[in-house]
């Protein structure tokens, strides 16, 4: 598990209080500590390179870029955040970028915030993420397209994303 100081202090918390050191299902876990610089290096593997950026919101919270070396590809995942320059240089010319598009809210972003978000940073792709299934999905995505031109899909549980 990779978070900032804050994510990794709540979920040790989280798992005690559950008892998850008991879980015998449970996968062994390691944590890393996030870099609090943007673009700080999380993981590097043979194909796949992690970095992180801290982002905006009330709880101290970080996104995430994937690179893809085999296939020259990267993703980003920013959950809750509203817009910032970190985020933004995080993403900067992603394949694909993973935005949550709950309400433009302070911590938080709008489907428009989230399309224009993907513009600046010339993304090739948009996933809005919704913490409210009922929520318009037509709606959103018809917000997002005055400011995004690439394709966009709301993202929903088994939805396959071609990497």
């Amino acid at each position: 598990m990779c978070a900032n100081a804050h994510g990794l202090e709540r979920a040790r918390q989280l798992l005690e209080l559950f008892g998850g050191q008991t879980w015998q299902e449970m996968l062994p876990l390691e944590f890393c500590r996030a870099p609090d610089e943007t673009g700080g290096l999380v993981l590097e593997g043979c194909d796949l390179v992690v970095r992180s950026a801290p982002v905006r919101h009330p709880i101290p919270a970080a996104a995430y870029r994937a690179e893809w070396k085999a296939w020259s590809h990267a993703d980003v995942f920013s959950g809750d955040s509203q817009p910032c320059p970190e985020l933004a240089t995080l993403a900067r010319g992603a394949d694909l970028r993973i935005h949550e598009a709950t309400g433009a809210e302070p911590g938080h972003s709008d489907a428009a915030q989230a399309g224009q978000a993907a513009a600046q940073a010339a993304a090739r792709g948009l996933m809005l993420i919704l913490e409210d299934p009922g929520q318009n999905r037509n709606a959103l995505c018809a917000g997002v397209r005055n400011q995004f031109n690439g394709p966009v899909k709301v993202a929903e549980d088994g939805l396959p994303v071609e990497v």
